[in-house]
């Protein structure tokens, strides 16, 4: 990556939204929280950990709490709630509940889901562009 104009200091997150997920979600937060299942799944796939289901990619237990750290405050714990419930309605993620009293919540990352959903936008768009 090319480096930056400013001085950061290390470890300073950064929160990215996609366009794209924006386009198939239909919401900026929605997209913010698809991009950080990406990234998790990618860190996933980089430590080597076991993903037996490459459509399906299991990024851990992963608190509501966490969720707003990582998007720098963009959402609301209840607008986090909200969104990854209807991402989870999409197929784009999935989620089960550890067998504990701690109810955290253990996503995976449905890569053909969401990979098989920018292929229709990119279709879509196509067409669009074809007609034009």
């Amino acid at each position: 990556m090319k480096q930056s104009c400013i001085f950061h200091p290390l470890g300073n997150r950064i929160a990215v939204v996609l366009q794209d997920y924006q386009q198939i979600t239909g919401k900026f937060a929605a997209a913010a929280i698809l991009s950080l299942f990406e990234y998790w799944a990618n860190e996933a796939i980089e430590n080597g950990s076991d993903q037996s289901n490459p459509d399906r990619i299991e990024v851990g237990a992963r608190t509501v709490k966490e969720f707003e750290a990582a998007l720098l405050g963009l959402c609301s714990e209840k607008s986090i709630r909200t969104h990854l419930k209807s991402l989870e309605a999409l197929g784009f993620i999935a989620r089960t509940q550890r067998p504990t009293l701690d109810r955290t919540q253990v996503y995976s990352f449905c890569v053909g889901a969401v990979q098989n959903a920018l292929r229709h936008t990119t279709q879509d768009e196509g067409a669009i562009n074809a007609l034009v």
